[in-house]
């Protein structure tokens, strides 16, 4: 379990890294992100950031059932109406955390929407939203390093 956490934290630094790497970059001159081939590998993390979301999207779910379902039949196989209880709470608490997952992209839209003046700021990264929202249909510069 201690091992699948630190690759976990090493996985979450290292996207973080190369998306805060990308911003940083893209921000001196965001007209021209999706279309120079030297930024073709910040673009590429965005997508590989959104195929993440997408797999999470559907995995979460899953997991929260198949998990619910066991914790709740042991719950009701002990008889113990507390622990019956206790394991239904859980469940809903797992469930609002998979609702919050599968919506976060639209989330974050909606705040950055209620910043005054963000709008204009926010269509120049639209490559980028639609790398992290729509991977399949993100239009990567063409470079060498990816084909």
């Amino acid at each position: 379990m201690k091992k699948n956490n630190i690759t976990f934290k090493a996985l979450f630094t290292m996207v973080c890294f190369f998306i805060m790497r990308g911003v940083a970059f893209a921000a001196a001159d965001p007209s021209k992100l999706c279309t120079d081939s030297s930024n073709a590998g910040i673009v590429k993390a965005f997508q590989i950031v959104g195929y993440a979301l997408f797999v999470l999207k559907i995995v979460a779910p899953i997991a929260l059932i198949i998990v619910g379902s066991i914790s709740i039949g042991k719950a009701v196989v002990s008889g113990d109406n507390k622990a019956i209880n206790q394991s239904i709470g859980n469940l809903i608490k797992k469930a609002i955390a998979a609702v919050v997952i599968f919506f976060i992209p639209t989330i974050v839209s909606f705040v950055i929407s209620l910043v005054d003046g963000a709008t204009n700021d926010v269509k120049k990264f639209d490559c980028l939203t639609n790398c992290v929202q729509q991977p399949k249909s993100c239009a990567i510069p063409s470079n060498n390093l990816f084909k």
